[in-house]
């Protein structure tokens, strides 16, 4: 998958309960975005490799966007709910 059409595919976030998941909390110093994009979009060959060994744990993996990232990392309208985060 090109990081094209990773960043224009959307991911199960309402799918069916798994038994492992992966997590990733990234912060994203001003000049880093690329770094982040890229990051972002091998999300789904880190949940294959990892998930290969066991398939039966249907391993999933879901990033997320903080509003305070989204105008320097995406490219497209903002959600309609994304909204600054409490601290």
């Amino acid at each position: 998958m090109t990081t094209e059409e990773s960043r224009n595919t959307a991911q199960p976030v309402l799918g069916p309960l798994t038994t492992a998941a992966i997590f990733l909390v990234v912060s994203v110093d001003p000049g880093d975005e690329e770094t982040a994009r890229n990051l972002l979009s091998q999300a789904p060959q880190l949940q294959r490799a990892l998930g290969f060994g066991h398939p039966e744990g249907r391993l999933s993996c879901v990033a997320g966007v903080a509003s305070a990232a989204w105008d320097r990392l995406i490219d497209g309208p903002r959600p309609a709910r994304l909204i600054p985060s409490a601290r």
